[in-house]
């Protein structure tokens, strides 16, 4: 049972979650409105073929570069935003997740110190669920984005 529960969260916080991010980054980056129903299939869609992919026996990287041409392939069919504008959107948002994660294990290393960064890498659970904070982060920087392009638009009126 708490295995199942490990699961769905996994699924809920870390997949979903991202997967939103994700979508509503290329909308917020390729600026247009979105739209709710194609928003969530799509998000919904790229979760479970990033969890999917993840199962699969290949290097993490890997993961990351099929799953983002995945996510390429279901904005630019679902969203309807053209093909362009969804690579260099989508392409802003993994770098933007790299560079936060890389920051944030940065400091977990630094205050966990050699062995317990060690151990919290090799917990498979404890890794999928340290990524929230960068997804909040991410969360935060594309909130602050959203309010820079809505204050702009209402200046130029």
């Amino acid at each position: 049972m708490i295995v199942f529960l490990q699961r769905v969260s996994e699924f809920i916080f870390v997949y979903f979650f991202q997967s939103c991010l994700y979508v509503g980054g290329i909308y917020l980056i390729s600026k247009k409105e979105i739209q709710w129903k194609r928003f969530f299939l799509c998000a919904s869609l790229s979760m479970i073929a990033t969890f999917t992919i993840r199962q699969f026996p290949i290097n993490f990287g890997i993961h990351t570069v099929l799953s983002m041409i995945l996510l390429i392939y279901l904005a630019i069919v679902i969203l309807k935003i053209k093909a362009q504008s969804v690579v260099k959107s989508a392409l802003i948002v993994t770098v933007s997740i790299l560079v936060l994660e890389g920051f944030y294990l940065l400091l977990l290393k630094t205050a966990l110190g050699k062995q317990g960064f060690d151990n919290l890498i090799n917990n498979e659970h404890l890794k999928e669920m340290s990524g929230i904070p960068v997804n909040l982060v991410l969360l935060l920087c594309l909130f602050f984005l959203y309010l820079y392009r809505k204050k702009r638009s209402r200046v130029g009126k």
